[in-house]
């Protein structure tokens, strides 16, 4: 995937993200973004998002910067 592309998709991302973002503090509660990936990805089990979600940067007590966590995909692709 060009640069580009990569930058196109994690913009788009933060914009679907930044829907469950009432506050629009730039964060989500670990719960709602381990929600939000079991309805991307329906084949993961709680474990395979429990993994992912230590796994990822941006963790502020049990928020997360989505910004950061989708950065961090797009890193480790």
């Amino acid at each position: 995937m060009a640069a580009s592309e990569m930058a196109d998709g994690c913009r788009d991302l933060c914009f679907i993200f930044s829907k469950c973002d009432p506050s629009g503090n730039g964060k989500i509660s670990r719960d709602r973004l381990a929600s939000i990936l079991k309805e991307l990805v329906p084949s993961w089990s709680d474990q395979d998002s429990t993994e992912l979600l230590n796994a990822a940067p941006g963790a502020e007590g049990d928020n997360y910067s989505y910004e950061k966590v989708i950065s961090w995909l797009f890193e480790v692709g």
